[in-house]
């Protein structure tokens, strides 16, 4: 079944079945961090998929992901991108002045997600920015059963608690900015981390 999910249509159409509204909130909330951040000289966007939620705030960034097919699609789409694991970018240091990574981490084991990240500070310049939005469990299942279920079964393997992902981020030493965040109409969760490098 993952398999299928590497065609770019399929995977869109998943998108708009398990997380209904996902998609307009990420729009929203990008387009929010990206005036908070503003001016943006240049960008990266790690894990970008077949297309990218910078896109839509009028940013256009390089993409990173390491499929063929959604690299593709994301070149076709909107220029520059470039096949390459999230664990060793290939980027010089200090290359762009804000980093993004949205809905990645979760389909990474804990260290490759601390390499990760580690990565994207390494290639962002000093006084720019690495932007975080991942998928956590819900505080409360019984609460959110149907949030809960979703993420339980979601592709990604390594859907966190918060206090998860809050431990893998803080290994990156720098002064991060969490915020939580429901989205979807099943109420899923997610965190935002947000870190000046300096």
């Amino acid at each position: 079944m993952y398999q299928i999910l590497e065609h770019p249509l399929i995977y869109r159409l998943a998108q708009f079945v398990f997380a209904p509204g996902g998609e307009h909130f990420f729009e929203t909330h990008i387009a929010k961090i990206v005036t908070e951040l503003a001016p943006i000289e240049s960008a990266l966007d790690v894990g970008c998929g077949p297309r990218s939620y910078l896109w839509p705030a009028h940013v256009t960034p390089v993409g990173c992901d390491i499929s063929l097919s959604y690299m593709k699609q994301f070149c076709l789409s909107a220029g520059l991108g470039i096949v390459g694991s999230i664990g060793d970018l290939p980027f010089s240091n200090e290359k762009f002045s804000t980093t993004w990574c949205i809905g990645v981490l979760h389909h990474l084991p804990d260290k490759l997600a601390q390499s990760a990240i580690q990565e994207m500070y390494r290639v962002t310049k000093m006084g720019g920015h690495v932007v975080i939005v991942d998928s956590v469990l819900p505080k409360l299942g019984w609460h959110r059963p149907i949030a809960w279920g979703i993420r339980k079964s979601d592709r990604g393997r390594f859907v966190r608690t918060e206090s998860c992902l809050r431990e893998i981020i803080k290994q990156v030493p720098a002064h991060w900015q969490i915020s939580r965040q429901s989205y979807s109409f099943y109420g899923l969760e997610a965190l935002t981390c947000i870190a000046t490098k300096g």
